[in-house]
C-alpha cells in the first residue's frame, strides 16, 4: 500500500494571478485531499529568497512531507498535485507545455 503523503503547496506571484490558474490550483488541492495552501509566498515585499525560505520554514515546522511549488503562470492539470505525491523519490517535476507557440 502506497504511503500517504502530505504537502505544502506554495505559489510566488508578483502580482494578481489569473483566474483560470488560481482555479486549476483549486482543482488540484480538492483531488489530492493531503495539500495545505499557505497563503501568500509573494516574492513583491520580501524578495524571492526570503518568500522561498518562508514556505521552506513552514514546511519544516508542519507534518508536511513535501513542499510543491506551482509558479504563477502555470495551469494545471486537476490530479497534478495527486500524481505528484504519489511517487516515493525525493524531487519530483511535472512537465510543462507552453499554451502558445
Amino acid at each position: 500500500m502506497p504511503v500517504r503523503k502530505k504537502a505544502i503547496y506554495a505559489q510566488p506571484c508578483y502580482g494578481p494571478i489569473d483566474p483560470h490558474i488560481a482555479k486549476s490550483g483549486r482543482q488540484a488541492i480538492m483531488q489530492a485531499r493531503d495539500v495545505e495552501w499557505i497563503g501568500d509566498a509573494s516574492p513583491i515585499r520580501q524578495g524571492w529568497v526570503a518568500a522561498r525560505n518562508a514556505v521552506a520554514k513552514a514546511a519544516v515546522e508542519s507534518d508536511a512531507d513535501a513542499i510543491i511549488w506551482h509558479d504563477d503562470d502555470v495551469l494545471l492539470h486537476p490530479e497534478t498535485f495527486a500524481r505528484l505525491l504519489r511517487y516515493d523519490e525525493d524531487m519530483v517535476t511535472g512537465i510543462l507545455f507552453q499554451k502558445f507557440p
